[in-house]
């Protein structure tokens, strides 16, 4: 991969509980297994094979009474500096738990964190990291990768492993069919801004603001106003469709198929 190459990693689903989460999304012919005990931030994850070496995370708190701790904060309006207490990843993750169970964020993979930091920054894309993170896994391995947590959530989070990547991305079964992730819509408060972060990200020129391609992706930048939370809001899959009761079930999770 080159240093301005960009792939897509995962897509990630916060939810209240792993247990029946994973039911739903085994249901629909995308059985989660592995995952772990994150360290650095509250939270445990499990995930779903998707086509194309991506993968889905169903991401849960591991700390009793937090997310209604969030919610509180989120009512009173004081979630914000309440945040800026917290550490980056903290910053990044735990607002995704305000609100009902649904796809929060979309993370690419680069050919070097480094450099596409240092590009970021020259133009003014406010960003952390390289932020250190890992898990345990169900059977103990250790996993480690590197993140960079943009300011604005118009831009996904950007990930490069430190451990071989097969530990940490999951395999599919070998008569496995996985959906492909096809559209990401993302909400945006100013379709401008968000356009030049990601044609800096990319490296390259968008021509049209409200959709482009990004890592074999449709991208869709959805403007809405500001009291509404900027970030990933909707998910389209294609391919190995489960059935309509299902793609009911999935799509409060902000997932659709087509």
């Amino acid at each position: 991969m080159s240093t301005t190459a960009l792939a897509l990693d995962h897509i990630v689903i916060a939810v209240e509980a792993l247990a029946p989460a994973s039911a739903s999304f085994a249901y629909a012919r995308m059985p989660a297994a592995g995952g772990g005990i994150h360290q650095g931030i509250p939270t445990a994850n499990s995930l779903f094979t998707l086509d194309g070496g991506a993968y889905g995370e169903l991401l849960a708190l591991t700390e009793s009474g937090l997310r209604k701790t969030l919610r509180a904060h989120e009512a009173d309006g004081t979630l914000a500096a309440w945040l800026t207490t917290q550490p980056p990843l903290a910053q990044r993750f735990l607002p995704a738990f305000t609100h009902a169970d649904g796809v929060a964020d979309l993370v690419l993979r680069v050919g070097s964190l480094a450099q596409t930091l240092e590009r970021l920054r020259d133009a003014d894309v406010a960003v952390e990291g390289p932020v250190a993170m890992g898990r345990t896994r169900a059977d103990g391995a250790e996993v480690a990768w590197h993140l960079a947590l943009p300011a604005s959530r118009t831009l996904p989070i950007l990930i490069e492993d430190a451990t071989d990547v097969a530990l940490r991305v999951p395999v599919p079964a070998p008569s496995a069919t996985a959906p492909r992730i096809a559209h990401v819509a993302i909400a945006v408060h100013d379709r401008g801004y968000a356009r030049r972060a990601w044609q800096v990200l990319m490296d390259a020129p968008i021509d049209d603001a409200s959709g482009f391609t990004a890592a074999g992706t449709q991208i869709e930048l959805r403007e809405r106003p500001r009291e509404e939370r900027e970030g990933v809001c909707a998910v389209t899959l294609t391919g190995a469709a489960p059935g309509a009761s299902t793609k009911a079930e999935l799509a409060a999770y902000g997932i659709r198929f087509e």
